[in-house]
């Protein structure tokens, strides 16, 4: 007589027996409950500059001592715009969350510790600190990291990834085709009445 399997090794030998349906290209907005057939890795470091955090002003952190805690803003440094221009001593940029870090700017202050007179803003030196609030070029993923591995079903965050960097098609594994063929006198169509 044969020894008893477990209930994990009876699973794994079933999935082992089943055929593979291959793989195919789908369409971003069609992939939501498909699974990945190959992992789906980043395009590029991410984020894929140094992004500024908080909305405030960027400036070099010697500028800050310089200025005796005062700067005049020289502009506004958007997120989705090109780096600036360098800055001219004691000035600043205002920045938006989510701009690119200007060059020359290592220091970013929140508008919640400014305070404004114009297109001049004061602050504390105590608030100022070096790199604080900017997220580093690929502090998340570098370049060609996994991001979701094969063999995931794809959700809305799945998807939200994908759409992050670029992936207008992913290859998933087919969707299996099935056919129900049911037999027996006692099978009768839906709209008649069963026999007792």
């Amino acid at each position: 007589m044969n020894a008893l399997i477990t209930p994990q090794e009876a699973d794994s030998l079933l999935a082992d027996a089943v055929p593979s349906l291959g793989t195919e290209q789908v369409p971003l907005e069609a992939a939501a409950e498909r699974v990945m057939a190959e992992p789906l890795v980043a395009d590029r470091p991410l984020p894929p500059f140094h992004r500024i955090m908080m909305d405030g002003i960027a400036f070099p952190f010697a500028e800050a001592e310089k200025s005796r805690g005062s700067l005049k803003i020289s502009g506004f440094h958007p997120a989705g715009a090109t780096s600036p221009k360098p800055l001219a001593p004691g000035t600043c940029w205002e920045t938006g969350t989510g701009a690119e870090l200007p060059p020359d700017c290592d220091t970013i202050l929140p508008v919640e510790v400014l305070q404004r007179d114009g297109d001049r803003v004061s602050f504390e030196l105590a608030d100022c600190e070096r790199g604080r609030f900017i997220h580093r070029t690929g502090s998340d993923y570098p370049a060609g990291a996994e991001l979701v591995p094969t063999g995931t079903k794809l959700g809305a965050r799945e998807c939200a990834v994908a759409a992050s960097v670029g992936a207008s098609q992913l290859i998933a594994r087919k969707i299996p085709k099935v056919g129900i063929f049911t037999t027996g006198d006692e099978v009768v169509p839906f709209v008649e009445q069963p026999l007792p």
